[in-house]
């Protein structure tokens, strides 16, 4: 079992665990279907399956991810305007993990694109962010970026061109080991001025359908690598759920989710 080294070294673990326990299996009650005509019901005062065992078909039901809930969406990353996320990030800096949140706000379409945008919209101490996102048949792209300070004030944007791919979900990309490149322009606009450099970014699946980590393994999981050259090289490795979307991402910090409200 893995436990996240943000999880060993602060003390909410146990909580969320605790709360988690209610997430995974199914109902205990209802009509066994297998059970030939005439054969005598199980013992109803029997024990209920173990809450925390993965759900081979588990049934969407939308609204609190650690009080069971899920999308009606089958995606990694399920796109339904309206859908939330907390995480708490450890940047091993000295300093208490700090909470962010994320939520998809609504669904444009600007101008200067050609097709709808989903405005995702993130909080923490310092900041919020504004990100255009797109699906684009099996992927989901990153479009364009605001950095605000925690005035409000706008300290840059960023471009990307034609896009950043935020997750693939094409059936060739979800198989174990499978390995790609990405490349994309970043455009960056700050009191400065405008920059850009041109980026490479290496995609791997180094496991699908894999036990999520902790607290959330009761559910499965693909496990990407993205290797970004920039100034150095950077690496990240990311968890994303069927119907949840990103438990987990390491490289430089932890973020790890503890709790989502779902459509």
């Amino acid at each position: 079992m893995r436990i996240p080294p943000s999880m060993m070294t602060r003390g909410f673990g146990v909580v969320v665990m605790a709360s988690m326990v209610a997430c995974g299996g199914g109902s205990g009650g209802g009509v066994d279907a297998g059970n030939p005509p005439g054969a005598v019901d199980a013992d109803p005062n029997a024990p209920d399956a173990d809450p925390g065992a993965p759900d081979a078909n588990p049934t969407p039901v939308p609204g609190i991810c650690s009080e069971g809930g899920r999308s009606t969406s089958n995606r990694y990353l399920p796109d339904d305007v309206g859908n939330s996320w907390s995480y708490r990030v450890d940047e091993f800096d000295g300093n208490p993990p700090a909470i962010k949140r994320q939520r998809y706000s609504e669904l444009i379409t600007p101008d200067e694109e050609t097709g709808p945008v989903i405005v995702q919209l993130t909080e923490n101490a310092s900041g919020s962010t504004e990100n255009w996102l797109q699906r684009q048949g099996d992927k989901m792209v990153r479009l364009r970026q605001r950095d605000f300070d925690a005035t409000g004030r706008l300290e840059r944007t960023t471009h990307y061109r034609p896009y950043r791919l935020r997750l693939d979900e094409s059936p060739e990309r979800l198989v174990a080991g499978v390995t790609w490149t990405e490349n994309y322009v970043r455009e960056v606009q700050d009191s400065l001025g405008t920059t850009q450099e041109t980026i490479s970014e290496e995609w791997s699946v180094a496991g699908v359908d894999v036990s999520c980590p902790e607290p959330w393994s009761h559910l499965k999981c693909i496990e990407v690598d993205l290797v970004r050259l920039e100034g150095g090289v950077s690496q990240k490795t990311y968890w994303f759920a069927r119907g949840y979307g990103k438990i987990l991402e390491e490289g430089g910090l932890i973020e790890e989710l503890f709790d989502c409200d779902l459509k």
